[in-house]
């Protein structure tokens, strides 16, 4: 009785350190859970980027300075800076335009085995280009090659 008496409390003690959440499931480590990537620099899949070149041929469309209120296997989204040619004279003569914009990323693919994000959508928080409608959806880049 005394050795199924000790087995018990023995259990009950260790069955809640066993249930715990281990020590790097933060919400900043709940990302590496979801596989799902996105492409960042026009070739490289990444988890929760903080800059990706939208328009790889140009450069002309990029988002900076990306902060994420969620990442999971279907959707991603947060706030950061759309970063936009104004195209004045000329796209390859224009300076940047940065705007603060909310994001989303919602659809996925899966690519090469991998799941990638493979469409996002912006709204402009305030301001936003004049020739630029308030809301945007956009195609985000795939992988050329084989990874």
């Amino acid at each position: 009785m005394k050795i199924l008496l000790g087995l018990v409390a023995a259990t009950a003690v260790a069955a809640p350190i066993a249930l715990s959440a281990p020590a790097d499931a933060s919400p900043a480590n709940a990302a590496a859970i979801s596989k799902t990537k996105v492409i960042d620099k026009c070739h490289r899949a990444h988890v929760r980027p903080t800059r990706i070149m939208v328009a790889c041929g140009d450069g002309g469309f990029q988002l900076h300075h990306l902060r994420y209120r969620h990442w999971g296997t279907y959707r991603a989204s947060g706030v950061g800076m759309a970063m936009t040619h104004d195209c004045t004279p000329s796209c390859a003569e224009s300076d940047f335009e940065s705007h603060r914009v909310r994001f989303t990323f919602n659809k996925t693919a899966r690519i090469h085995g991998r799941r990638l994000f493979v469409h996002g959508r912006i709204r402009y928080i305030a301001d936003k280009p004049a020739w630029s409608p308030r809301r945007v959806g956009f195609p985000l880049p795939r992988p050329l090659g084989r990874p």
